[in-house]
């Protein structure tokens, strides 16, 4: 039974198994002081590229930026003109829209209509007198006319 329990057994076996092979641990050789420096100064190197790329890039990050900039200052500066020229426009739009308005309600009361009758076609009411009013250079008194 013990040889059964030896065949059964796979970590007792004489078969190389199919598992993870086994590597001896190697032993690394002491580095001398040269060897230390050198790795030293490659990491050294290796720092410098990683800084000097990431300052290279940064660099070009901010060209593009001044450079739409550049593009984009002119652009508001039309931009700023056309929006003042608009709202001067609106301003003289809004201006003569109230007076339409005055007009227009001006023209729908009853009570003002004798006054734009004479506005608009001189129209006097028989009632007024005009006054005609001269100079005082040449006559002294004013007359009404007949």
């Amino acid at each position: 039974m013990s040889a059964l329990r030896q065949l059964s057994n796979p970590a007792r076996s004489t078969k190389p198994s199919r598992g993870r092979p086994q590597v001896k641990p190697v032993r690394r050789a002491k580095t001398t002081p040269q060897q230390r420096q050198r790795q030293q100064q490659e990491r050294h190197r290796i720092f410098a590229i990683e800084a000097s790329l990431k300052i290279g890039v940064n660099a070009v990050i901010a060209g593009v930026a001044l450079m739409t900039l550049f593009k984009v200052i002119p652009h508001r500066v039309s931009q700023q003109q056309k929006l003042q020229e608009l709202q001067t426009e609106v301003k003289v739009t809004e201006k003569r829209v109230n007076h339409l308005k005055t007009d227009f309600n001006r023209a729908f009361d009853s009570g003002q209509e004798r006054q734009i009758a004479q506005e608009q076609t001189h129209f006097v009411d028989p009632n007024r007198t005009p006054i005609v009013w001269l100079n005082r250079k040449n006559q002294a008194t004013a007359q009404l006319p007949d």
